[in-house]
């Protein structure tokens, strides 16, 4: 299963509970509940290919910049 989120898995995961089947969530780790199992991307990668393009869309559609702020955490 890949869940929209925590709730909607733990719902499928007792679901699939009632009726024996083992449930295995992908690339959505389900925390909640029993037994669960998780499969996901390399994420640091994903990540990378997403933020790379986002930046070419940015280029090819010649979006105006713009000013705005960013927020850095500190001590970390």
């Amino acid at each position: 299963m890949d869940p929209l989120d925590g709730p909607t898995g733990l719902a499928i995961q007792t679901l699939a509970a009632a009726a024996n089947i083992p449930y295995i969530s992908y690339d959505r780790a389900t925390f909640q509940g029993t037994n669960t199992y998780y499969v996901s991307f390399d994420n640091v990668q994903v990540g990378t290919l997403i933020g790379k393009g986002f930046m070419q869309c940015i280029t090819d559609w010649k979006v105006p910049a713009r000013r705005s702020t960013s927020w850095t955490a500190r001590g970390h």
